[in-house]
């Protein structure tokens, strides 16, 4: 019974994980009081959280959560930073490539937007 138990333990003990996949960090909070309370969150104050999300997210070796720097590029172009958003977008769409065809669209529009 005793062999059991301890198999049983060890198992479990196994399947359990501490490892992050992402960082997520502050940021739902952010995405939450930008879309629930518009104007309480500025275009540069959002850009100083998330940067600060990114660089935790590095700081711990973990990528940060899918859609942070999508957020950080549609903050910079509210705040006319639009190298910075393109930057952004191409961070994402390299790190989640299943965004990639967004991201590029979105590039679109920013350049079409600088004309």
């Amino acid at each position: 019974m005793r062999k059991i138990l301890l198999l049983l333990a060890m198992t479990l003990t196994g399947c359990t994980s501490t490892s992050q996949l992402f960082y997520w960090g502050q940021y739902e909070d952010i995405i939450y009081t930008s879309y629930a309370n518009p104007g309480e969150l500025t275009a540069s104050r959002q850009i100083e959280l998330l940067s600060n999300e990114i660089a935790l997210a590095q700081q711990n070796n973990v990528k940060p959560a899918p859609g942070l720097y999508a957020q950080l590029g549609t903050a910079a172009v509210e705040n006319n930073q639009k190298q910075m958003a393109k930057d952004a977008f191409e961070h994402e769409a390299k790190l989640y490539p299943e965004s990639k065809a967004f991201m590029d669209y979105l590039i679109k529009q920013l350049e079409e937007s600088k004309k």
